[in-house]
């Protein structure tokens, strides 16, 4: 079923989930997600626990992971990336996109959970990783959901991970992401590194972006954003000048690969936003 765009500014409800399973030092806990609301997002408070000691945060349904983090810092990030308030105790997981009104206020992003809107949703669950050295964890979950479920499917914020290495300066490309059908609607990129001077995207083998380092952030700034000097975002909706949610089409694209001109070695985590429609 394909996605809508319905709800204008909606009122939204803040409720509480029910309690995480596990939440012990060197366990992994598990928060299971009810069936049928619309999640725009996920509010985790935490004590007796770093960001740094939660880690391998996945986001499932059905059991497969359609949001992953390496950590509650590098989740953290997003939000601040987004000049969104952070407070310690409190991290976020977001379904919606908050650049994705139309004018006329179009509700267009969302995690739909109500089986009666078409929706594959049988079972939901947040899992994370809580280090050893914890001194004495405690985790509570909420969540924001319209207050009225219009039934209607829509593409969800997926942030999916991936691994590279390199080992010379210069030029290293990236030419093995996810594209077309369901990878179709690219939202950002994260390249979680200090080393990436110069980005370049191509797409069947032409060139559409070449972004020096010192010029992504200004372009982020300006639209809003709060560039972090250990990560280079590729972000579309800050080069439209506008914060429009803007998207890259992979859809016919047989060649879609990023250069990154790097001035140092070593490891590039990747993590990627797509908007989905859930399997």
């Amino acid at each position: 079923m394909q996605p809508s765009l319905i709800l204008s500014n909606p009122l939204m409800n803040l409720t509480k989930l029910p309690s995480f399973n596990s939440v012990s030092a060197g366990s992994d806990a598990t928060l299971d997600i009810p069936a049928g609301p619309l999640y725009k997002r996920i509010v985790i408070k935490y004590t007796g626990v770093t960001l740094a000691q939660l880690t391998n945060i996945e986001v499932r349904q059905n059991g497969s992971p359609f949001q992953t983090f390496r950590s509650g810092t590098e989740l953290n990030k997003y939000g601040v990336y987004f000049d969104r308030a952070t407070a310690s105790g409190y991290v976020f997981i977001d379904f919606d996109d908050f650049d994705s009104f139309t004018i006329g206020g179009v509700d267009a992003y969302g995690w739909q959970t109500n089986p009666a809107a078409g929706s594959n949703f049988a079972t939901g669950q947040v899992k994370l990783s809580i280090a050893a050295a914890a001194a004495a964890p405690v985790l509570e979950a909420y969540y924001e959901a319209p207050q009225i479920n219009d039934m209607k499917m829509r593409r969800v914020r997926t942030v999916r991970t991936f691994e590279y290495n390199n080992s010379a300066t210069g030029d290293f490309e990236i030419s093995d992401l996810p594209k077309g059908e369901r990878y179709a609607q690219l939202a950002r990129v994260y390249f979680h590194t200090a080393n990436i001077a110069n980005l370049k995207l191509r797409l069947n083998n032409v060139e559409q972006f070449d972004v020096p380092e010192a010029l992504n952030d200004v372009y982020q700034t300006d639209a809003g954003r709060v560039p972090d000097a250990s990560t280079f975002v590729f972000d579309p909706s800050s080069y439209s000048h506008r914060r429009t949610g803007a998207l890259i089409s992979t859809v016919g694209i047989s060649d879609f690969r990023f250069i990154l001109n790097m001035s140092g070695t070593g490891a590039v985590p990747v993590s990627v936003e797509y908007r989905e429609v859930l399997a």
